[in-house]
């Protein structure tokens, strides 16, 4: 007997005006309180879920406090320093451009050019251009040095002569994050990484600039198994937003949304199903 495929668009966004609760400080994690459920019929099989489109911004801080890698400590001279990055997501140049603003604001005032952060996109690593005598950065307490790429050491191992330059131990970490996860607590059967399973609906690669809204339209969308709902209903569940290891991902008070498309098969004739996909309004 033929078969009729039932289907149901539902927009989830984390603005508590649209009706999220419990929104977290990061703003990557809230929950859905339906007033109708989202049931599928005892009847219904290849019930599936899958991402139809979104909207995330691209401002996951890549330097920041909660990711303790926000402190720069050096001396120059007789004068010790320590500079706090404000949370951010940074590339060289912007942190280039933070380093010249502090160096004026500095007391003493430093030269804006004391020293200057270079990117070699063959090696991937970091080099510093120290342009003053006596300048040291103590990359022992300085955490930023987890971005950059140094080992837990001084750079240079003795105060700067004019011209100095010193390379970093690895390779630079400005791309922290590089893609995205969209979680649900009531998938079972999500994307898995390798042979673990997850609660996973998508996995987005950020191709958004620094700060940009990214628009999600996927071309072929992954769909996601829904048959531990069939025969049951659903109306409170967990939605979250985490990055590529699975780390929470900072919003900056940025909402983000998705839309999601919900379908099933029916048997042609059942009077189990009464036509109907039950979702909120």
């Amino acid at each position: 007997m033929p078969f009729v495929e039932f289907k149901k668009s539902i927009r989830f966004s984390s603005n508590p005006q649209n009706g999220s609760i419990n929104l977290n400080s990061n703003g990557n994690r809230f929950t859905v309180q339906l007033n109708n459920s989202i049931a599928i019929p005892q009847s219904a099989r290849d019930a599936s879920i899958e991402l139809n489109n979104g909207e995330l911004w691209n401002n996951n801080p890549n330097i920041s406090s909660e990711n303790k890698n926000n402190m720069l400590d050096f001396v120059y001279g007789v004068d010790s320093y320590n500079f706090v990055v404000p949370d951010g997501l940074y590339s060289l140049n912007d942190l280039n451009a933070f380093l010249t603003r502090e160096f004026k604001k500095a007391s003493p005032v430093l030269p804006d050019d004391l020293f200057v952060l270079v990117g070699n996109n063959s090696t991937q690593r970091v080099l510093i251009d120290f342009n003053y005598a006596g300048i040291q950065i103590d990359f022992t307490t300085s955490n930023i040095r987890t971005i950059l790429g140094f080992d837990s050491r001084l750079s240079p191992l003795a105060p700067s002569t004019i011209g100095e330059e010193d390379i970093a131990d690895g390779s630079a970490q400005f791309d922290r994050v590089t893609a995205w996860q969209i979680r649900m607590s009531f998938l079972s059967n999500g994307i898995p990484v390798n042979n673990q399973s997850s609660n996973t609906l998508a996995y987005i690669p950020i191709t958004a600039g620094v700060g940009s809204l990214q628009f999600i339209e996927p071309r072929n969308p992954v769909p996601i198994s829904l048959e531990n709902l069939i025969g049951n209903s659903i109306n409170n569940f967990d939605v979250e937003l985490v990055d590529q290891e699975g780390r929470d991902v900072d919003t900056l008070g940025e909402y983000w949304e998705f839309v999601v498309l919900i379908r099933y098969c029916v048997e042609l004739g059942s009077n189990r199903n009464n036509g109907r996909l039950l979702t909120h309004h």
